[in-house]
């Protein structure tokens, strides 16, 4: 079906390198053009009051000195949860994990969390509006999605943008956005990576940031940069409008 539907297209919007190789893949020859999903930087980048954070920071169990990964995420085997539980492991007793999302595997995971003897530090928060992601963001010091495979990865840029430092894994569309100090040296770092259905490298890398503030303020800062010059919806409208519709009036 794709097949035949390329072959009548003027041009494709690939919203990362990845989808664009899968459509060269597939047979379409003609322009594409990629241009990611936008997100809403003034939204996640916005200040939260002190007692809304405060009062988050209660409801999620985060005390003072506790370290809180956060992850968003439908809740099934495949999407890599369990790997972010199972590297609470290998991570000290005050390393935390929230978890945003619901899906048919959320036993399972509670199942592997027991397991694990990590069930004390893992809070799974059930589904969180899209609206409310922002706040709990603010409240987290890392972002770690384990993706198994990515079109793209709005979740992690829109963590750029609310200035929490990301560990992600370097499949699908997430390399376009995402330097790491050792895979990109000659880069600026907007993250780390780890590997692929890996626990003990999610852990690694959560504790390169535990031990390295500057190198994590360093990535932060680049990050927000780029969320901002690359990826606010109104950069992201501007590029439609003179890539894609000018082009094709």
């Amino acid at each position: 079906m794709y097949r035949a539907i390329y072959r009548k297209a003027d041009v494709i919007k690939a919203i990362s390198s990845f989808i664009k190789d899968l459509a060269r893949e597939a047979g379409y020859a003609g322009r594409i053009e990629v241009i990611p999903n936008g997100v809403d930087v003034t939204q996640f980048s916005a200040p939260v009051p002190d007692d809304e954070l405060a009062e988050l920071k209660a409801k999620v169990g985060k005390k003072m000195g506790d370290v809180l990964l956060f992850t968003a995420s439908r809740l099934v085997l495949s999407r890599g949860v369990e790997d972010i539980i199972r590297a609470l492991a290998h991570l000290p007793p005050h390393v935390k994990l929230l978890i945003a999302g619901d899906g048919e595997d959320r036993k399972k995971l509670d199942d592997i969390a027991r397991q694990s003897g990590v069930a004390e530090r893992v809070m799974f928060a059930g589904h969180i509006a899209h609206a409310d992601i922002p706040n709990r963001l603010k409240i987290s010091d890392i972002f770690v999605r384990p993706s198994i495979i990515e079109g793209m990865g709005s979740a992690f840029v829109e963590a750029f943008a609310a200035g929490v430092p990301v560990v992600a894994t370097p499949v699908g569309g997430i390399p376009d956005f995402l330097s790491d100090p050792d895979r990109n040296p000659d880069e600026e770092p907007t993250g780390l990576f780890c590997n692929v259905r890996d626990p003990e490298s999610i852990a690694r890398a959560v504790k390169r940031y535990m031990d390295d503030p500057v190198l994590a303020a360093r990535i932060v800062k680049n990050a927000k940069e780029l969320a901002t010059q690359k990826y606010d919806w109104n950069i992201v409208a501007r590029d439609m409008r003179e890539k894609i519709f000018e082009r094709l009036i």
